[in-house]
């Protein structure tokens, strides 16, 4: 029990999945392009350009948000193209707790990011602002792989993209 003048030590809120707006929604939107070149002797991927246009609302620090695009462009090709997560499928759990033995993308994988903003103004985000973060890497895999395909006719389904992989849907 809270001596009295001190300060309250416990809060109650209420929490809803579907927020009132009066008809209004907070949504960003995202749209990712990708234009890769693919070596169909050796497999290897090399994304060339990247575009990526965002409505986070109103942008309050430009150049942080594209830093934060272009970072998490750099995390989905990534993801996209070398990092893997294998499970035993009989347990359920992870083989690798980590990307030990994968290849992590460097400066040397880093593709030109074009980062496009829409800028809406959200009346219920702050100054008009809307989210910005994990969208900068959820669509960028998909983004990937159907540049690939595009390039070499086949679909790959599975991340990340390998080498062997596209060799294999090449043979």
């Amino acid at each position: 029990m809270a001596k009295e003048g001190a300060p309250k030590t416990e809060y109650e809120a209420n929490v809803t999945t579907e927020p009132k707006g009066d008809n209004r929604a907070r949504y960003s939107f995202v749209a990712h392009f990708a234009e890769v070149e693919v070596d169909t002797q050796t497999g290897h991927v090399k994304v060339t350009k990247f575009v990526a246009a965002h409505d986070s609302g109103r942008v309050m620090n430009p150049l942080t948000a594209e830093s934060q695009v272009k970072g998490g462009a750099m995390m989905g090709i990534g993801m996209a193209l070398h990092e893997e997560l294998r499970y035993d499928k009989r347990l359920g759990l992870a083989v690798n707790p980590g990307y030990y033995g994968a290849r992590i993308a460097t400066h040397m994988d880093a593709a030109n990011v074009e980062v496009l903003f829409v800028e809406t103004d959200d009346g219920l985000g702050p100054f008009g602002a809307k989210t910005l973060g994990e969208l900068t890497i959820i669509p960028t895999p998909a983004a990937v792989g159907n540049a690939i395909f595009n390039a070499i006719g086949k679909r790959l389904r599975d991340l990340p993209i390998t080498r062997e992989k596209i060799l294999e849907v090449l043979a």
